[in-house]
C-alpha cells in the first residue's frame, strides 16, 4: 500500500506463530491458502473456542508485515476497554486482523465503528480478516441487514432464486475443493455473466468506452459496493436506464 502509517497498539503477539506451524484440520487447507497470499478476499473465521482464530491472525502478522507491508493484529476483547476511534485510520494499512468479532455484541459504538471501518477499507483497498465464535455472529443488526439488502437487489436483478447468494457463501468452501476455479462456480450459478482477467476486462472497456486521452490504461473513477447501493432506494423515481460496472470483492465466511 502507498505511504502505509507506522499504527503503534498496545495489544501483544506470540511472535513464533506461524501458518507454516499450524496444524491444519481436514477440509480447512483452502482457508489456510487464503491467508498465506497477502492479496485477496476479505474473511470471516467463525469457529469453537480453542480451535486456533487467534493464532490464525496472529500468524497472518507475523508472516506478512514487512517494511513494505502494513499489518495490524487487534483483539476486541481488550480494544473494547478502549474507545473504538482506535479503528480510524486503520484503512492506510495493507492488512488489518480483527479478532473476537462477537465481543461487541452489545455494543452498538463498537459495532458501528467496524462497520464503518469496513466501508472505508473497501475503498481504500485494505484487507479485512475477522474472527468470532460460531453461532454467535447474528450480532451484527445493522450490517447483516444491509447485507441482505444487498443480496436481494443482486438475486433480484439477476433473476436467481432467493438465497442463491447465501447458498453460494455457505458451501463455499466445498465447491472450492471440487473445483478450484472458484470464479467458474460462479459463472456456472448465474452469479456473473463473464470471466475476464484484468488485462482483458482493460481491452474490453476500452474498446467499447474509448476515452478522451486514447489511453487504454485510464479507466472511469469508481465507488465501493457499499457507497453505490446506499444510493439505490434514492433512485427509485428516476429512470431504470442506467448502466454501472460494478467490480467486486467479496467476503468470505470460513468455519473451522
Amino acid at each position: 500500500m502507498k505511504n502505509p502509517r507506522q499504527l503503534i497498539f498496545p495489544f501483544s503477539i506470540d511472535k513464533k506463530s506461524s501458518l507454516s506451524k499450524f496444524f491444519v484440520p481436514l477440509g480447512s487447507e483452502s482457508l489456510v491458502k487464503a491467508l498465506s497470499m497477502k492479496n485477496g478476499d476479505d474473511i470471516v473465521i467463525s469457529g469453537n473456542k480453542g480451535v486456533g482464530k487467534s493464532y490464525l491472525l496472529q500468524s497472518v502478522c507475523n508472516d506478512h508485515s514487512s517494511d513494505s507491508f502494513s499489518v495490524s493484529y487487534i483483539p476486541l476483547r481488550e480494544a473494547i476497554k478502549l474507545q473504538p476511534v482506535l479503528l480510524e485510520g486503520l484503512e492506510s494499512l495493507d492488512i488489518v486482523c480483527i479478532d473476537d468479532l462477537q465481543k461487541i455484541a452489545s455494543n452498538k459504538e463498537w459495532q458501528v465503528a467496524c462497520f464503518n471501518l469496513i466501508n472505508r477499507c473497501s475503498e481504500s483497498g485494505c484487507r479485512l480478516i475477522f474472527s468470532c465464535m460460531q453461532g454467535e455472529d447474528k450480532f451484527f443488526p445493522d450490517l447483516l441487514s444491509r447485507l441482505k439488502k444487498m443480496t436481494n437487489y443482486m438475486e433480484s436483478a439477476r433473476d436467481i432464486p432467493d438465497g442463491s447468494i447465501q447458498e453460494y457463501g455457505d458451501s463455499f468452501l466445498e465447491l472450492s475443493l471440487e473445483k478450484p476455479e472458484v470464479s467458474q462456480i460462479a459463472l456456472d450459478r448465474g452469479l456473473v455473466d463473464k470471466i475476464f482477467t484484468k488485462e482483458e476486462f482493460r481491452h474490453w472497456f476500452f474498446e467499447e468506452f474509448p476515452n478522451e486521452e486514447n489511453d487504454i490504461n485510464q479507466l472511469p473513477d469508481s465507488v465501493s459496493i457499499y457507497s453505490y447501493l446506499s444510493t439505490i432506494e434514492n433512485d427509485k423515481k428516476e429512470s431504470k436506464n442506467k448502466i454501472a460496472v460494478i467490480h467486486v470483492e467479496g467476503l468470505s465466511l470460513i468455519h473451522i
